[in-house]
């Protein structure tokens, strides 16, 4: 069964593309690094550009991004996001709630927050960006500090907020 096991796991990876092949190699060691985060889980590392983090309440989360799109040019190049999600029915009078609390959460985080909302979507995204090349894997151990602090900043600042939301 272990060497079955083992050629699976050797097959698939050679199915995968360059951009999957990287993305499993970014989120195993991401998760190696992650170890010692007081809030942030991490979970199996997967051929995708996202890792979803809990956050204690259903609907909302955190989210790592490593992505080779770049959201601020509209082109390819890459970035790394650290992502409040908000996935719920009523995902957009939550978002609406923190929208009013816009000025308080910027400055309480030390800076601007790129909020999303897209028309006929129902999930709702706050997030902080940074381009990277996601290729250069000498870079990639600032960008997992550069995810856990933003993560762990958001964290600490939106669990008790969220729990404090109320319901619709």
């Amino acid at each position: 069964d272990w060497t079955r096991s083992v050629r699976d796991h050797a097959k698939k990876m050679a199915e995968l593309s360059e951009t999957g092949r990287t993305q499993i190699a970014f989120w195993t060691a991401y998760v190696e690094f992650m170890k010692d985060s007081r809030t942030i889980c991490t979970r199996k590392p997967a051929p995708q550009n996202w890792m979803y983090h809990p956050l204690g309440r259903t609907g909302f989360s955190l989210c790592s991004i490593f992505s080779a799109w770049d959201s601020a040019a509209n082109a390819s190049g890459g970035e790394v996001r650290a992502e409040f999600v908000i996935d719920h029915p009523d995902a957009s009078v939550f978002y609406e709630r923190l929208l009013a609390r816009r000025d308080e959460i910027e400055t309480a985080l030390g800076e601007p927050l790129v909020w999303y909302s897209q028309e006929g979507v129902n999930v709702r995204r706050i997030f902080y960006r940074r381009g990277v090349d996601i290729f250069d894997q000498e870079d990639w151990p600032s960008q997992f500090a550069w995810l856990r602090e933003k993560l762990e900043k958001m964290y600490d600042l939106l669990a008790p907020i969220v729990k404090d939301l109320g319901e619709r």
